[in-house]
């Protein structure tokens, strides 16, 4: 038997009787989470408990089965309690006293640690799935176990918070209007976090004279006809003076109820919180330094009117008196309130910090600005696909009834640093998106200038694409990315079913462990497998070690590209290995995503950049081998098929960029794509079947397999 599990269980307790009717239990699912026998005998010793004894035993149950999993090896779990777990949440053979209420417990607990159970409790009728959903949302588990619990698929997902305090740009109509096409929000949200908005005087609703601060309210109507019923925690920005006034708060806040209070205003009044969240349980508020704000939150009307509250933040900035004095009234405040907390028979934790720093300060993206001469720049490579792009996305198919045909999809993922869809950026269609960022950041905010600019890369070469964004976790002080990020965003883009995975970036197996490598190897052989297109890009720099490699260049499931110059050759800076193909990597000119640069140009360098071409080269290919099969009789189609399925994978489109080198690593694609397509439709489905045809002959198709 596990000794430190039974340690766990006998603490604190004195009745002989229910140590060994515990320890029972454990005993039996000790032995093997996969023995039916030992989970019926486990089964068994639980239904001998005591009613009482039932809940509480079930809680420490799953507190110390974590506590075994975080010391056993990762391929030994712990598994028994989860055994049990299933079998008490099913529906028993013979009701017991209780059962239902243990049935309610498990499934609580359960979505509590995002634990899916084989059959949802939901169906039997004890307990609603909202209210499992509102479990699992306010849990402490992370983002990625909500998201796995609550969404069994990948494709059924929901954002289940909103943080846009990265935002540096205008929050306006305009932009949750974009924010609306591509976000899809789960009906409870465990957090709003909002920035400093940049709001206009208008007047209160119902009001004639009252002039008040009012722009925070759109954005929770917003929310409310995206389908959002509840927010669990709310954290707004609100420095610019005078801010938000207390009744505009009111207004602003009224019927969402959270249970986390974070509005960034300066000694704001306990009255406003109390009316706009009753309930609260938590609250987080910001002292100037003035006397009398403590004694208005320390009164018999004040904080102590939360009676729901269990925790309570002051973070003081003393700005009109001395420190000093500001430690001694927080003191007494912290006396007092603690006072009428003991006597109303309560419990709630009090912490007071005291900063110099601002609370407000935001990140900025960082980006340089090009001379007239600079951007008078033009590279003939990317213009001449940019054309030709344009010529084929514009080409409109109709059937025999002059109905138009629906044009062929591209699934591109870009794994890298998250896209701006604010202003300016408009052109940049995004059909999903997710983070894997263990910070909370979204995909959608700031810093994502690196990852902006490759969205416009694969945009420019293949204009038809559904872009799926992936953020990489770059919370981490110790590198730009974590592995275990590039390996869930990997794995997501594959449940979605995506084409291509455009990877521009690299990592060292010299500072990452071993498991996280291996597991990132993992996910790139089932991309492999699944016939999706990986494109990897070169280093842009010295490595590390050089007795270590890099990840995920060389290996043999990608296709690695490295930045060539715009006449065609390698750019000095690759310095780590040969890529497999070269494509234009220098000197390109792109609409800055920087918020406060007004669409100014600036100049993207490396083979990052490549790497996106790469990707957007491949989408394109496939888009016009998609587009040419749709016209054909079920007579015509095989050869179409076979030539797609070849082109769908890692060696097929291989086999594909080799044929449009010359003597050389460097895809020269004026030798295959026109500039433009003749007038009509007939004839310019004919141009574009040439192009595939030349791409890859049919005689290829028909003596080659499909896959590699």
């Amino acid at each position: 038997m596990d000794g430190y599990l039974l340690l766990t269980f006998t603490m604190e307790r004195t009745q002989e009787e229910t140590v060994d009717a515990h320890a029972e239990i454990i005993e039996h699912l000790s032995e093997t989470a996969d023995d039916d026998n030992a989970v019926d005998a486990a089964h068994q010793a639980f239904l001998r408990l005591p009613v009482e004894e039932r809940q509480p035993f079930l809680r420490k149950l799953v507190s110390a089965s974590a506590a075994m999993n975080d010391s056993r090896p990762a391929n030994q779990p712990f598994n028994g309690p989860w055994m049990l777990f299933k079998r008490l949440g099913a529906k028993p053979k013979e009701p017991f006293e209780g059962s239902e209420e243990i049935q309610k417990a498990v499934a609580k607990l359960a979505a509590e640690n995002c634990l899916r159970l084989p059959k949802s409790i939901t169906a039997l009728g004890v307990i609603e799935e909202d209210e499992l959903k509102e479990i699992c949302i306010r849990g402490a588990c992370s983002r990625d176990e909500k998201m796995r619990y609550l969404y069994p698929s990948m494709k059924d997902e929901r954002s289940i918070s909103l943080d846009l305090t990265s935002v540096t740009q205008q929050i306006d109509g305009a932009y949750l209007e974009r924010l609306s096409a591509i976000l899809q929000f789960e009906k409870f949200l465990g957090y709003v976090k909002l920035p400093q908005l940049k709001y206009e005087k208008q007047l209160m609703l119902g009001q004639k004279n009252d002039l008040a601060y009012v722009g925070y309210k759109f954005v929770f109507e917003w929310l409310k006809t995206k389908g959002v019923v509840k927010i669990f925690e709310i954290s707004v920005v609100d420095l610019e003076l005078p801010g938000h006034s207390d009744q505009s708060i009111i207004h602003i806040l009224d019927g969402w109820d959270m249970k986390l209070w974070d509005w960034r205003r300066f000694d704001i009044s306990s009255s406003t919180i109390s009316q706009v969240a009753p309930h609260v349980e938590e609250v987080v508020l910001y002292f100037s330094g003035r006397k009398a704000v403590l004694e208005s939150w320390a009164s018999e009307r004040g904080l102590i009117v939360l009676e729901s509250l269990k925790k309570l933040t002051i973070k003081a900035f003393p700005e009109v008196e001395a420190y000093t004095a500001s430690d001694i009234y927080l003191g007494q405040f912290e006396t007092t309130f603690s006072k009428m907390v003991r006597a109303a028979d309560r419990e709630v934790i009090i912490n007071t910090t005291f900063s110099g720093a601002s609370p407000w300060a935001l990140p900025h993206a960082q980006s340089g600005h090009l001379s007239v001469e600079q951007m008078s720049k033009t590279h003939f490579w990317l213009n001449h696909m940019e054309k030709f792009a344009l010529e084929v996305y514009n080409l409109d198919l109709v059937d025999d009834d002059d109905k138009e045909i629906a044009k062929p999809s591209v699934k591109i993922a870009l794994i890298d640093t998250g896209v701006n869809i604010g202003p300016g950026q408009e052109d940049i269609i995004v059909a999903k998106g997710r983070s894997f960022c263990a910070g909370g950041r979204d995909w959608f905010v700031e810093p994502f200038v690196h990852g902006t600019h490759m969205a416009r890369c694969i945009q420019k070469i293949c204009p038809a694409v559904e872009l799926y964004v992936a953020r990489l976790d770059d919370s981490t002080k110790y590198s730009e990315f974590t592995v275990r990020s590039a390996t869930q965003a990997i794995n997501w883009a594959v449940d979605l079913g995506v084409d291509i995975i455009s990877m521009s970036w690299s990592f060292s197996e010299y500072n990452n462990a071993s498991s996280e490598v291996n597991n990132f190897r993992e996910a790139i052989t089932r991309a492999h497998q699944k016939d999706i297109i990986l494109f990897a890009s070169m280093k842009d720099q010295a490595p590390l070690r050089e007795d270590f490699r890099d990840y995920p260049i060389g290996l043999t499931e990608t296709i690695g590209i490295g930045s060539a110059t715009r006449y065609g050759e390698p750019a000095a800076y690759n310095t780590k290995g040969i890529a497999q193909f070269y494509l234009p990597g220098e000197g390109i000119q792109l609409p800055n995503p920087d918020p406060s640069n007004n669409g100014e140009l600036t100049e993207v360098t490396g083979s990052s950049t490549a790497t996106a071409f790469a990707a957007g080269l491949a989408g394109l290919i496939l888009y016009c081998m998609k587009l040419v099969r749709i016209p054909l009789k079920d007579s015509e189609v095989d050869i179409a098929e076979k030539r797609i399925q070849h082109a769908h994978t890692t060696g097929g489109m291989t086999h594909i960029f080799q044929r449009m080198c010359r003597g050389n690593d460097f895809l020269e694609v004026w030798e295959v794509f026109p500039e433009e397509l003749r007038p009509g439709e007939y004839e310019g489905l004919i141009d574009i079947q040439k192009v595939v045809e030349q791409l890859l002959p049919d005689v290829y198709v028909r003596r080659k397999k499909a896959h590699y």
